[in-house]
């Protein structure tokens, strides 16, 4: 289900803005979407956040 998809999104990048990951104009549709050009900015955000 696309809802419950959103929301988990919505929860991990919740978890990330509480690690103060910067996280500029990603929403949880984005990245269930499939929106290649935000999912790979995120991955690469939180890879140089965690390294």
């Amino acid at each position: 289900n696309a809802v419950h998809a959103i929301q988990n999104v919505e929860t991990a990048l919740r978890f990330l803005r509480y690690k103060e990951i910067k996280l500029v104009n990603i929403r949880g549709e984005d990245i269930v979407d499939g929106n290649p050009k935000l999912t790979l900015g995120l991955i690469w955000t939180i890879i140089l956040h965690f390294q």
